[in-house]
């Protein structure tokens, strides 16, 4: 349910969806702990809402422990880059609240957003930063029940059971005559930097390269075309003959890319010349 309370002639007025009220069992505390007044206030008739919510707590005493049960499992270990990256596609310009979930302090939280300045990054980067603050401990267990604490059990559901593919969710090109075979031409590879708009860092990291990879191009290159150049050419150095248009392709529609405007022009075979 959600409601407002607006002071009209000192008769309070409820108005809906305004304000969320969240539910918070006695053992749980508010992530924001500030206060702004130490007025309360009376609505007529809303005792009837808060008796019937005390009825269901009684029933349900940790709705995190409930759902979490419910997962068949969860999966092991530290989350995989490819979860993370949809992760922080998801989260959007929640990660803030999302980093207090995961424990992550407030100064961390101010300089991600100093260092960062695509939300994407910074969504991604609460999510590095809270892997290289925790170490081990920074399971899937964990997001799950930060996902739960915010409501957001569709996301624990989506990314921490053992038996959920969030890759699934998203579309990419598949493999068919349509997808140019072998590798990118070193031309096709320069007009694609040339082109390129979007985020270099997760340009990178859709590649599957390393986080020392894409520190060294931060390092060494100036401006976005050689930034966006060097990630394309390191990764044909990486991987090879398995550096192909299909897994280009792939790269340029991922959710935290978004450019299949390329990945059509450039890896299909009838390819645009405009």
């Amino acid at each position: 349910m959600a409601v407002s309370v607006v002071s009209t002639n000192q008769q309070a007025v409820l108005r809906m969806s305004a304000l969320h009220l969240l539910r918070l069992h006695p053992e749980e505390e508010p992530i924001c702990t500030k206060r702004y007044s130490d007025k309360t206030v009376t609505v007529s008739g809303f005792q009837a809402y808060t008796a019937q919510n005390e009825e269901e707590n009684l029933e349900c005493p940790s709705m995190a422990h409930d759902i979490l049960q419910d997962f068949a499992s969860l999966k092991c270990g530290k989350p995989s880059t490819d979860d993370l990256l949809l992760i922080a596609y998801d989260l959007g310009s929640s990660w803030k609240m999302y980093g207090r979930a995961l424990h992550l302090d407030e100064p961390q939280l101010e300089q991600i957003e100093e260092d960062e300045r695509k939300l994407i990054e910074k969504s991604y980067g609460m999510l590095k930063k809270w892997l290289e603050s925790c170490g081990d401990t920074a399971t899937y267990q964990c997001l799950a029940e930060a996902f739960q604490q915010l409501g957001r059990a569709d996301l624990a559901a989506k990314y921490c059971n053992v038996h959920s593919d969030p890759c699934n969710d998203y579309v990419v090109l598949p493999s068919s005559p349509s997808v140019k075979a072998g590798t990118p031409s070193s031309e096709d590879l320069l007009d694609i930097a040339g082109e390129f708009c979007a985020s270099w860092k997760m340009f990178c990291r859709a590649l599957h390269l390393t986080e020392a990879t894409l520190a060294q191009i931060e390092e060494n290159k100036r401006d976005m075309v050689s930034k966006c150049h060097a990630v394309l050419r390191m990764w044909t150095e990486k991987w090879g003959s398995e550096a192909t248009y299909e897994r280009l392709a792939q790269a340029l529609q991922h959710p935290v890319v978004k450019h299949s405007n390329l990945a059509a022009k450039y890896c299909h075979l009838n390819k645009s010349t405009s």
